[in-house]
């Protein structure tokens, strides 16, 4: 009992002692000191009737060692009229969300609700437009368009937006039939494009979409002999003419070896790649389209009236002048039928010839004239020469033609008469006349039969020049 008194007495000490120690209202003991309470900031006290808060329509306002309301909360006004009590202030009156947000006006203050697309930024009140491109490119695969509320997801060319507008996939324009490749070409896709590839014969121009035909003929494919046609898409080959088709290409035809020569017989035939010549032979020359046989006196005389010459290395027959020259001369007691009249005289009368001259060769006649008496200096000429050459050859020949022996005494070849061969002279040099026999000076017969008779020296051969070849 006396221990339950004594704790008793102990504990009312220690509260006589701790109520000492307790501070005024309004303050509290921080650290053993007392300092003010600030009532505005401590939360209301459901158990206690001084909450020490002021209503929502007032604004606490803290003193030392104590706080009042007099203020009108944020969001109130006082009361004009009388000037006691606090109104909520309607903010949306104002429109402080803007055009693309809605207010709502609550006690003492108000909410913006934004529109899709739009939010309230950071120290501000207006719904502002939200850049969604900004954010991991809207969602999109390619591009992201922004735009007010909104947003607009686009692809690539070559590829289309899917149904939920954000993923792109590729277009096959070869399966669709949007490309643009031309007829002679094929349509290949890939990611996102498409290639364009030609046809065999065909190549690609610039453009990538083109197909333009290759000329081949350009490399000459088709070998000697054959003629290259290009087409569309490839080439033809076909032989030349003169030329036949085998199967490892075009062989030259030999026209000269053909069954119908096709050549006159006056020409030669020369085969030539693809084609064949024809020439004249040895001994014609070509006169316009034909040959012409080379004139000569034995082979091919030339026609009355016209003479062979050698023109350019050819020999042609050519007209030549003709000159008439008629002479009536009229003698004594003449009767000749080429002169009609009798005329007595002693003296022979050449009467003047008239002469007739052909132009040739488009010569002037006095030139014509003048190469004429030319000729015909040398021709006489050339006949003085051949007379006394052959006179001569008689004189210096070694032999006797009175004896019929060579003068050194050897004997000569033996003909008879009647071939045709050598000439026996008919003078008395022997002292009788010819009869068939041959004697010699001393009386005695010859070793052969009386019916042979000598031959003349044979003269070496001599060509006839041009002029004699006529």
């Amino acid at each position: 009992m006396i221990r339950s008194l004594r704790l008793l007495f102990v504990l009312s000490l220690q509260l006589l002692q701790a109520e000492a120690k307790r501070c005024e209202e309004g303050y509290e003991k921080i650290d053993g000191v007392c300092v003010d309470r600030n009532e505005c900031t401590e939360e209301p006290d459901v158990f206690s009737f001084d909450a020490g808060v002021c209503p929502d329509d007032r604004k606490c306002t803290n003193t030392e060692g104590s706080y009042h309301c007099k203020e009108c909360a944020d969001g109130f006004e006082l009361d004009l009229f009388y000037g006691k009590n606090c109104y909520d202030i309607d903010e949306c009156k104002r429109n402080p969300c803007g055009e693309h947000g809605d207010c709502q006006n609550t006690l003492g203050s108000f909410e913006c609700k934004c529109h899709s697309g739009f939010a309230k930024l950071e120290d501000s009140d207006v719904c502002q437009d939200i850049d969604e491109c900004a954010d991991e490119n809207g969602g999109c695969d390619h591009f992201c368009e922004n735009s007010a509320g909104s947003h607009t997801c686009s692809c690539r060319s070559g590829y289309e937006l899917a149904r939920n507008g954000r993923l792109c996939f590729n277009i096959n324009e070869c399966f669709t039939g949007t490309h643009e490749c031309d007829d002679n070409g094929y349509c290949k896709d890939t990611e996102g494009d498409y290639e364009c590839a030609c046809k065999r014969g065909y190549e690609l121009v610039e453009d990538k979409r083109t197909c333009q035909d290759i000329d081949e003929c350009w490399n000459d494919p088709c070998g000697e002999g054959a003629q290259c046609t290009n087409t569309l898409g490839s080439y033809e080959c076909n032989c030349k003419p003169g030329y036949r088709d085998l199967i490892t290409g075009c062989e030259d035809i030999d026209e000269c070896q053909a069954f119908t020569y096709p050549c006159a017989e006056s020409e030669v035939c020369t085969n030539q790649p693809g084609s064949f010549r024809c020439s004249c032979k040895e001994g014609w020359f070509m006169d316009g389209d034909s040959c012409i046989q080379q004139c000569n006196k034995r082979d091919n005389p030339c026609p009355s009236g016209q003479a062979c010459k050698k023109i350019d290395g050819v020999r042609k027959c050519v007209i030549v002048t003709t000159t008439t020259t008629t002479t009536k001369t009229t003698t004594a007691k003449s009767t000749t039928k080429k002169v009609p009249q009798t005329t007595e005289s002693t003296n022979p009368t050449t009467i003047a010839s008239t002469t007739a001259t052909e132009k040739i060769l488009g010569l002037p006649k006095v030139i014509f004239y003048v190469a004429i008496i030319g000729a015909s200096i040398l021709l006489i000429g050339a006949i003085v020469g051949i007379v006394l050459a052959v006179k001569n050859c008689r004189k210096d020949s070694g032999y006797d033609y009175s004896s019929g022996i060579k003068t050194r005494g050897a004997s000569m070849p033996m003909h008879r008469p009647s071939d045709g061969h050598g000439f026996m002279p008919s003078d008395n040099t022997l002292g009788t006349s010819y009869s068939g026999r041959t004697t010699l000076p001393h009386g005695q017969d010859t070793t052969r039969s009386d019916s042979f008779r000598p031959i003349p020296p044979r003269t070496k051969p001599r060509y006839m020049n041009d002029y004699e070849y006529q």
